[in-house]
């Protein structure tokens, strides 16, 4: 008897997982390894975009510190909100 057969879902995550792992190990720029994040959670909830958010050093307000599906203006956008 074989291993047990690896759900596709579980498949898919864990491909997403070892993507960004590369990116991160390449020592890629972080807002490149943020788009990647965004771009791969779209993939994988079926999302057309997505934006990851990083506190500011004051603490108060949120950027965009990587996005997918999001032009440059949504981006400014949803800084201000």
């Amino acid at each position: 008897m074989g291993a047990p057969e690896v759900p596709s879902t579980l498949r898919s995550w864990m491909s997403v997982v070892g993507e960004i792992a590369r990116a991160v190990n390449a020592a890629e720029p972080l807002d490149g390894v943020l788009a990647t994040v965004a771009e791969q959670a779209c993939a994988l909830i079926g999302f057309e975009y997505c934006a990851v958010m990083l506190a500011e050093p004051d603490r108060e307000h949120l950027r965009v510190a990587g996005s997918s599906g999001l032009s440059r203006r949504e981006n400014r956008s949803l800084c201000r909100q």
